[in-house]
């Protein structure tokens, strides 16, 4: 299940061949931000929202940024599963890669994923992830990049111990601790709490 951003728009290396003109290079794209609403609602309380896209680059040929990462909220009174091979995923697009004079885009930030049931499994080799996209380079400039999208959110509520709770996969943002419950707001990490809440 992917929910990801779509990546920026890049001019083709066979259109790039009629630029005809290099005067200067714009400047790359900003990455995207999962916004400063959802910067204080990691638990996604109150804003359970998509990612935003990264910031198209600079000059008059500027490639686009990656879209942002989708919004994936899944519940069940029973169970829910994601075997070794599963992947969930709200991850940001990649910004476009420029070949004229203007700058590579930024790429899009990750989204949001939930998920709640009493009998939550996610088995080794899952990956469940709201990672930010890449920013573009350039082809003409190499050392030329775009920024990088920020990471989303992930908040998963579960029930107790071995039978309840099992997170073996990759989570992007990472774990704090496997199955034990958040305890503060930590950035950049998966927020963990009991079922129902």
């Amino acid at each position: 299940m992917a929910y990801d951003g779509s990546n920026g728009l890049t001019r083709s290396p066979a259109a790039a061949s009629g630029c005809g003109y290099q005067t200067a290079h714009g400047g790359g794209g900003g990455g995207g931000s999962i916004g400063s609403e959802a910067v204080v609602d990691l638990t996604m309380a109150t804003t359970f929202r998509p990612g935003s896209a990264g910031g198209g680059g600079g000059g008059d040929e500027g490639a686009g940024g990656g879209g942002g990462g989708g919004a994936v909220r899944v519940a069940s009174p029973v169970s829910i599963t994601v075997g070794a091979s599963g992947r969930i995923a709200a991850q940001g697009g990649r910004g476009g890669r420029q070949s004229c004079g203007g700058g590579p885009g930024g790429g899009g930030s990750g989204g949001a994923i939930y998920l709640a049931s009493p009998v939550l499994s996610v088995a080794t080799g899952a990956v469940v992830s709201a990672s930010g996209g890449a920013g573009g380079g350039d082809v003409s400039v190499p050392t030329q990049s775009a920024g990088t999208g920020g990471l989303g959110r992930i908040r998963l509520s579960a029930g107790v111990g071995a039978t309840g709770c099992t997170l073996s996969g990759t989570f992007t943002p990472a774990l704090t601790s496997g199955c034990a419950v958040s305890t503060s707001l930590t950035p950049a990490r998966a927020y963990v709490s009991r079922y129902p809440e």
